[in-house]
Protein backbone atom coordinates (compact mmCIF):
# COMPACT_ATOMS: atom_id res chain seq x y z
CA UNK A 1 0.00 0.00 0.00
CA UNK A 2 1.09 3.70 -0.40
CA UNK A 3 1.70 5.95 2.40
CA UNK A 4 2.68 9.30 0.80
CA UNK A 5 0.33 12.23 0.33
CA UNK A 6 0.91 15.43 -1.89
CA UNK A 7 1.46 18.17 0.17
CA UNK A 8 2.14 21.61 -0.44
CA UNK A 9 5.82 21.93 0.37
CA UNK A 10 7.01 24.33 -2.18
CA UNK A 11 7.41 28.08 -0.45
CA UNK A 12 8.11 29.94 -3.16
CA UNK A 13 7.01 28.24 -6.71
CA UNK A 14 6.93 31.65 -8.78
CA UNK A 15 9.69 32.99 -7.29
CA UNK A 16 11.97 30.12 -9.19
CA UNK A 17 13.92 30.48 -12.40
CA UNK A 18 11.88 28.95 -14.99
CA UNK A 19 15.42 26.62 -15.47
CA UNK A 20 14.69 24.89 -12.00
CA UNK A 21 11.75 23.75 -13.40
CA UNK A 22 11.17 20.17 -14.47
CA UNK A 23 8.94 20.47 -17.57
CA UNK A 24 6.78 17.26 -18.26
CA UNK A 25 4.97 16.60 -21.47
CA UNK A 26 1.81 13.94 -21.66
CA UNK A 27 -0.43 13.39 -23.82
CA UNK A 28 -3.79 11.47 -23.43
CA UNK A 29 -7.48 11.14 -24.73
CA UNK A 30 -10.46 10.33 -22.11
CA UNK A 31 -9.44 6.71 -22.79
CA UNK A 32 -6.28 7.10 -21.30
CA UNK A 33 -7.41 9.59 -18.64
CA UNK A 34 -7.64 7.22 -15.70
CA UNK A 35 -3.91 6.19 -16.49
CA UNK A 36 -3.21 9.42 -17.10
CA UNK A 37 -4.57 10.52 -13.64
CA UNK A 38 -1.79 7.54 -12.24
CA UNK A 39 0.96 8.02 -13.82
CA UNK A 40 1.00 12.10 -12.56
CA UNK A 41 -0.12 11.38 -9.19
CA UNK A 42 2.80 8.72 -8.38
CA UNK A 43 5.32 11.10 -10.15
CA UNK A 44 3.88 13.93 -8.02
CA UNK A 45 3.81 11.84 -4.88
CA UNK A 46 7.67 10.84 -5.37
CA UNK A 47 8.97 14.27 -6.38
CA UNK A 48 11.43 15.55 -4.74
CA UNK A 49 10.78 18.25 -1.77
CA UNK A 50 10.57 22.03 -3.18
CA UNK A 51 10.71 20.66 -6.95
CA UNK A 52 9.05 23.44 -8.91
CA UNK A 53 7.41 21.29 -12.33
CA UNK A 54 5.67 22.54 -15.35
CA UNK A 55 3.03 19.72 -16.67
CA UNK A 56 1.84 20.03 -19.82
CA UNK A 57 -0.85 17.81 -21.23
CA UNK A 58 -1.77 17.75 -24.91
CA UNK A 59 -5.29 17.21 -24.74
CA UNK A 60 -6.32 14.98 -28.39
CA UNK A 61 -10.24 14.55 -26.43
CA UNK A 62 -10.86 14.78 -22.94
CA UNK A 63 -14.10 15.48 -21.23
CA UNK A 64 -14.28 19.10 -19.55
CA UNK A 65 -15.64 16.78 -16.53
CA UNK A 66 -12.86 14.59 -16.39
CA UNK A 67 -10.37 17.42 -17.07
CA UNK A 68 -11.49 19.11 -13.80
CA UNK A 69 -11.33 15.92 -11.82
CA UNK A 70 -7.32 15.21 -13.12
CA UNK A 71 -6.72 18.41 -11.55
CA UNK A 72 -8.40 18.09 -8.37
CA UNK A 73 -6.13 14.90 -8.56
CA UNK A 74 -2.91 16.62 -8.41
CA UNK A 75 -3.10 19.00 -5.96
CA UNK A 76 0.87 20.12 -5.68
CA UNK A 77 1.60 23.78 -4.80
CA UNK A 78 4.83 23.42 -6.73
CA UNK A 79 3.30 22.52 -9.93
CA UNK A 80 2.15 24.60 -13.02
CA UNK A 81 -0.40 22.24 -14.64
CA UNK A 82 -1.71 23.47 -17.95
CA UNK A 83 -4.07 21.13 -20.47
CA UNK A 84 -3.35 22.27 -24.13
CA UNK A 85 -6.39 21.37 -26.86
CA UNK A 86 -3.98 19.41 -29.63
CA UNK A 87 -4.79 19.81 -33.39
CA UNK A 88 -4.19 16.09 -34.81
CA UNK A 89 -4.02 17.69 -38.48
CA UNK A 90 -0.76 17.40 -39.06
CA UNK A 91 -0.77 13.37 -38.36
CA UNK A 92 -3.93 11.76 -38.91
CA UNK A 93 -2.86 10.97 -42.49
CA UNK A 94 -0.23 8.72 -40.70
CA UNK A 95 -0.27 4.45 -40.85
CA UNK A 96 -2.49 3.31 -38.20
CA UNK A 97 -3.17 -0.35 -37.14
CA UNK A 98 -4.76 -2.21 -34.18
CA UNK A 99 -7.50 0.45 -33.31
CA UNK A 100 -4.88 2.80 -32.60
CA UNK A 101 -6.17 6.17 -33.30
CA UNK A 102 -3.41 9.39 -34.83
CA UNK A 103 -2.68 10.60 -31.19
CA UNK A 104 -0.52 7.92 -30.80
CA UNK A 105 1.89 10.23 -33.05
CA UNK A 106 1.97 13.22 -30.85
CA UNK A 107 5.57 12.37 -29.67
CA UNK A 108 6.28 13.82 -33.60
CA UNK A 109 4.97 17.00 -33.17
CA UNK A 110 6.05 18.14 -29.61
CA UNK A 111 8.58 20.28 -31.07
CA UNK A 112 6.27 22.46 -32.81
CA UNK A 113 3.32 22.43 -30.04
CA UNK A 114 5.85 22.94 -26.89
CA UNK A 115 7.79 26.43 -26.37
CA UNK A 116 10.91 24.90 -24.28
CA UNK A 117 14.17 23.64 -24.93
CA UNK A 118 14.07 20.59 -23.07
CA UNK A 119 11.32 18.65 -22.15
CA UNK A 120 10.64 15.44 -20.48
CA UNK A 121 8.09 12.90 -22.53
CA UNK A 122 6.11 10.62 -20.46
CA UNK A 123 3.44 7.93 -21.70
CA UNK A 124 0.07 7.66 -20.33
CA UNK A 125 0.30 4.33 -18.66
CA UNK A 126 3.05 4.65 -16.04
CA UNK A 127 3.60 3.97 -12.58
CA UNK A 128 6.33 5.94 -11.40
CA UNK A 129 8.56 4.73 -8.15
CA UNK A 130 10.83 7.33 -7.83
CA UNK A 131 11.53 10.97 -7.95
CA UNK A 132 12.06 12.02 -11.14
CA UNK A 133 14.38 14.70 -10.89
CA UNK A 134 17.68 12.70 -11.93
CA UNK A 135 15.95 11.64 -14.33
CA UNK A 136 15.45 15.06 -15.89
CA UNK A 137 19.00 15.88 -14.74
CA UNK A 138 20.48 13.72 -17.07
CA UNK A 139 22.89 14.94 -20.08
CA UNK A 140 22.48 13.73 -23.07
CA UNK A 141 24.79 15.98 -24.84
CA UNK A 142 23.68 17.36 -28.21
CA UNK A 143 21.65 14.31 -28.90
CA UNK A 144 17.91 14.82 -29.66
CA UNK A 145 16.79 12.46 -27.43
CA UNK A 146 17.75 10.19 -24.42
CA UNK A 147 15.75 6.66 -24.11
CA UNK A 148 15.39 3.42 -22.67
CA UNK A 149 16.77 0.45 -24.85
CA UNK A 150 13.50 -1.95 -25.84
CA UNK A 151 14.31 -4.54 -23.74
CA UNK A 152 13.01 -7.38 -26.06
CA UNK A 153 15.17 -6.11 -29.13
CA UNK A 154 18.41 -6.89 -29.43
CA UNK A 155 19.69 -4.52 -31.72
CA UNK A 156 20.32 -0.18 -30.90
CA UNK A 157 16.05 0.83 -30.78
CA UNK A 158 14.89 2.81 -27.92
CA UNK A 159 11.22 2.82 -26.29
CA UNK A 160 9.64 5.85 -26.78
CA UNK A 161 7.48 5.87 -24.13
CA UNK A 162 10.01 7.84 -21.28
CA UNK A 163 12.22 10.27 -23.10
CA UNK A 164 13.64 13.23 -22.54
CA UNK A 165 13.55 15.53 -25.46
CA UNK A 166 16.40 17.91 -26.68
CA UNK A 167 14.12 20.15 -28.26
CA UNK A 168 16.52 22.94 -29.05
CA UNK A 169 18.75 19.91 -30.94
CA UNK A 170 15.38 18.53 -32.40
CA UNK A 171 14.38 21.79 -34.06
CA UNK A 172 17.98 22.61 -35.18
CA UNK A 173 17.75 19.42 -37.31
CA UNK A 174 13.69 19.50 -38.20
CA UNK A 175 13.20 15.72 -36.46
CA UNK A 176 9.71 16.50 -36.63
CA UNK A 177 9.64 17.35 -40.79
CA UNK A 178 12.04 14.21 -41.13
CA UNK A 179 9.57 12.13 -38.78
CA UNK A 180 6.54 12.72 -40.79
CA UNK A 181 8.45 12.23 -44.44
CA UNK A 182 9.11 9.02 -43.31
CA UNK A 183 6.05 7.99 -41.86
CA UNK A 184 4.58 8.95 -45.26
CA UNK A 185 7.13 7.21 -47.41
CA UNK A 186 7.64 4.16 -45.34
CA UNK A 187 3.99 2.71 -43.88
CA UNK A 188 4.90 -0.75 -44.74
CA UNK A 189 8.03 -0.22 -42.37
CA UNK A 190 5.41 0.76 -39.37
CA UNK A 191 4.38 -1.73 -36.68
CA UNK A 192 4.65 0.53 -33.26
CA UNK A 193 3.83 4.01 -34.96
CA UNK A 194 5.53 6.70 -33.41
CA UNK A 195 8.52 4.91 -32.01
CA UNK A 196 9.38 2.60 -35.04
CA UNK A 197 9.33 6.13 -37.26
CA UNK A 198 11.69 7.78 -34.58
CA UNK A 199 13.95 5.06 -34.05
CA UNK A 200 14.01 5.22 -37.97
CA UNK A 201 14.95 8.84 -38.09
CA UNK A 202 16.96 9.06 -34.79
CA UNK A 203 19.14 5.55 -35.42
CA UNK A 204 22.74 5.97 -34.01
CA UNK A 205 22.22 10.31 -32.65
CA UNK A 206 19.62 8.95 -29.46
CA UNK A 207 21.23 8.76 -25.92
CA UNK A 208 20.81 5.32 -24.12
CA UNK A 209 19.03 5.69 -20.31
CA UNK A 210 19.40 3.59 -17.48
CA UNK A 211 17.24 0.91 -18.05
CA UNK A 212 15.14 1.34 -14.64
CA UNK A 213 13.85 4.32 -16.06
CA UNK A 214 11.27 2.67 -18.48
CA UNK A 215 10.97 -1.03 -17.27
CA UNK A 216 8.47 -3.06 -19.43
CA UNK A 217 9.52 -6.34 -18.61
CA UNK A 218 6.31 -7.42 -16.78
CA UNK A 219 4.09 -6.01 -20.21
CA UNK A 220 7.26 -7.98 -22.26
CA UNK A 221 5.97 -11.40 -20.24
CA UNK A 222 2.60 -10.92 -21.26
CA UNK A 223 3.09 -10.75 -24.53
CA UNK A 224 5.08 -14.42 -24.30
CA UNK A 225 8.64 -12.33 -24.18
CA UNK A 226 11.06 -14.50 -22.35
CA UNK A 227 14.72 -13.16 -21.99
CA UNK A 228 17.68 -14.90 -22.83
CA UNK A 229 18.67 -17.66 -20.35
CA UNK A 230 21.68 -15.85 -19.43
CA UNK A 231 19.57 -12.52 -18.66
CA UNK A 232 16.53 -13.79 -16.71
CA UNK A 233 18.65 -12.85 -13.37
CA UNK A 234 19.73 -9.29 -14.31
CA UNK A 235 15.79 -9.04 -15.93
CA UNK A 236 14.01 -9.72 -12.47
CA UNK A 237 16.42 -7.18 -10.92
CA UNK A 238 15.62 -5.14 -13.21
CA UNK A 239 11.90 -5.12 -12.08
CA UNK A 240 12.78 -5.35 -8.77
CA UNK A 241 14.76 -2.00 -9.09
CA UNK A 242 12.25 -0.47 -11.37
CA UNK A 243 11.96 3.53 -11.18
CA UNK A 244 9.13 3.57 -13.86
CA UNK A 245 7.10 0.31 -14.72
CA UNK A 246 5.93 0.97 -18.23
CA UNK A 247 2.63 -0.87 -18.40
CA UNK A 248 2.57 -0.88 -22.18
CA UNK A 249 0.30 -3.47 -24.37
CA UNK A 250 -3.35 -4.38 -24.24
CA UNK A 251 -3.01 -5.61 -20.43
CA UNK A 252 -3.50 -2.09 -18.73
CA UNK A 253 -3.77 -1.77 -15.34
CA UNK A 254 -7.15 -0.47 -15.43
CA UNK A 255 -8.66 -2.76 -18.47
CA UNK A 256 -11.01 -5.82 -16.56
CA UNK A 257 -9.63 -8.63 -15.25
CA UNK A 258 -6.32 -7.36 -16.29
CA UNK A 259 -3.16 -9.65 -15.59
CA UNK A 260 -0.18 -6.71 -15.25
CA UNK A 261 0.97 -7.79 -12.05
CA UNK A 262 1.10 -3.92 -10.74
CA UNK A 263 -2.49 -3.80 -11.60
CA UNK A 264 -2.91 -3.93 -7.55
CA UNK A 265 -0.73 -0.80 -6.82
CA UNK A 266 -1.83 1.19 -9.85
CA UNK A 267 -5.31 0.78 -8.11
CA UNK A 268 -3.52 2.21 -4.64
CA UNK A 269 -2.78 4.98 -6.63
CA UNK A 270 -5.96 5.72 -7.99
CA UNK A 271 -7.43 5.79 -4.73
CA UNK A 272 -5.67 9.12 -4.40
CA UNK A 273 -6.99 10.45 -6.90
CA UNK A 274 -10.77 11.78 -7.90
CA UNK A 275 -10.99 9.84 -11.27
CA UNK A 276 -13.20 6.53 -10.96
CA UNK A 277 -12.25 3.64 -12.57
CA UNK A 278 -15.63 3.10 -13.69
CA UNK A 279 -15.37 5.25 -16.32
Amino acid sequence: MIDRTVSPRCISYYARSVNDRIHIVCAANESYAIGLAVTIRSLLMHLASHQAIQITILDTGIRDNTREKLLASWQYSCAEISFQKTDLASVNHLPLSNGMQSSVYVPLVIADLIDSDRVLYLDADLIIHADISPLWSTNIGSAPLGAVQDISVSTPYFNSGVMVLNLKEWRRNAITQQSLSYAQRYPEKIQWWDQDVLNAVLQHTWQPLDPRWNVTVESAYLHRWEPKSNAKERTERLVQSAWITHCLGRWKPWIHKSLHPKTSLFFDYLQHTAISCAM
